[in-house]
């Protein structure tokens, strides 16, 4: 994915770029994070959440580390 800086306006335009080109467990993972994201119920939106929405860098650590691959 080749994605240049300038072409977002903020991490979260930027992480919703790069999200949409999940699949399979990884968009399954992820939309739970943006159903909770866009409830109306503050009590669902937790912290780790929000960061993961709303910081590029958080959202790339957070799916590297959920999705690495183990070795045997």
């Amino acid at each position: 994915m080749n994605m240049k800086k300038e072409e977002f306006k903020d991490d979260k335009e930027k992480m919703m770029a790069a999200a949409s080109y999940l699949q399979e467990a990884a968009f399954n993972w992820f939309n739970i994070y943006l159903q909770n994201y866009y409830k109306k119920e503050e009590v669902d939106q937790d912290d780790n959440m929000l960061k993961v929405i709303n910081h590029y860098n958080i959202f790339i650590k957070t799916l590297k580390t959920t999705f690495r691959e183990v070795e045997e």
